[in-house]
């Protein structure tokens, strides 16, 4: 199984990787990518790396 790496961002921040925090709202854990520098921001319900996917997905939009 290939495991998902974050792309650097388009703003040429490289160090961006996966976290994590509780939503107390839907009493589900969130995980998501995000750029400190620029915003940028993907984010999952499910897994990190499906918020890695989605990271992934919007440096391609």
């Amino acid at each position: 199984m290939n495991e998902a790496i974050p792309k650097p961002c388009k703003c040429g921040n490289a160090f961006v990787g996966p976290t994590h925090h509780f939503d107390i709202s839907s009493l589900q854990t969130v995980y998501h990518v995000s750029c400190l520098i620029c915003g940028k921001q993907g984010e999952s319900k499910d897994t990190p790396e499906g918020a890695i996917e989605a990271w992934n997905k919007e440096g391609e939009k």
